[in-house]
């Protein structure tokens, strides 16, 4: 106020008619100014103001559910692979937008023969092939259910390894079967009849006017069937029995009832089970 009167003065010394009106009618709007704030404000003047406040409160809040509507927020850490849809789409409830592949440790899902399944433990350690490396994955939960197409358990493994999401793992399992059979080199087995497998086995000679020299035998075509095969020997079971002899290599070079003569001793162990 004293500044606005310094100034008036200061026109009246040595200002025109116009300026002087100017600056008092200034000075006047200042003083109603100065009225209204020693007076304060009229009740209903702050109401007024309260309510605009409010007012503007609760677009804030409509803003912020808006807000919190269109945030999609991830359950877990990881990354973005696709994105389905461009932004300013209007999404259908149920449409994917993005497909977010979890990172960290990987999961395996397994499809495993019930039987097989009630053999595994959880937190278990077991063997599961990538291709042609072997990793150890630890047994995180068996699903209860069976799937009605692959008739199998789904068993859940953490694989600490980086493995490319959607690679095919394969889990190795161990099973103890009993059974009775003889262990022959692979290389004895030859094509049999009908598809079937075979061996030659050593026997006596069919009696005859010849006189064959001593140690001669006769090859005697027997039928096998392959059970197991471990490396380069096959545990097969058939018609043979402990103590025949069956030849190992050459196989490609004898024919059934073939007459054949050991060179020195006849080095292959008889069958045993």
């Amino acid at each position: 106020m004293r500044q606005v009167e310094s100034q008036l003065d200061e026109l009246i010394a040595g200002t025109r008619i116009e300026q002087i009106e100017a600056q008092r009618a200034r000075v006047r709007q200042v003083e109603s100014q100065l009225d209204e704030l020693i007076a304060g404000t009229r009740i209903e003047q702050i109401e007024a103001q309260k309510a605009e406040v409010k007012r503007f409160e609760a677009q804030i809040s409509e803003i912020d559910v808006v807000l919190g509507k269109s945030i999609l927020y991830a359950p877990f850490s990881g990354t973005v692979s696709v994105r389905n849809l461009d932004e300013g789409v209007v999404v259908n409830a149920g449409q994917s937008v993005v497909r977010f592949v979890e990172g960290g440790d990987r999961k395996v899902r397994v499809g495993v023969p019930p039987t097989q399944a009630s053999r595994l433990r959880i937190g278990s350690l077991e063997e599961v092939r990538v291709g042609e490396r072997t990793y150890s994955a630890k047994v995180l939960s068996i699903l209860p259910e069976v799937d009605s197409t692959t008739r199998t358990q789904s068993v859940i493994l953490a694989l600490s390894q980086a493995v490319a999401p959607g690679t095919v793992v394969r889990l190795e399992l161990n099973e103890i079967e009993s059974m009775e059979g003889y262990w022959l080199p692979t290389s004895a087995l030859v094509w049999g009849e009908r598809g079937l497998l075979a061996c030659f086995a050593l026997v006596s000679p069919d009696k005859s006017d010849l006189d064959l020299p001593l140690g001669t035998y006769q090859t005697e075509k027997r039928m096998v069937e392959v059970l197991h095969t471990e490396g380069d020997r096959s545990l097969v079971r058939g018609v043979l029995q402990p103590g025949d002899l069956v030849v190992t290599t050459g196989t490609n070079q004898l024919a059934p009832r073939q007459l054949v003569k050991s060179v020195g001793v006849i080095r292959e162990s008889p069958l045993q089970k």
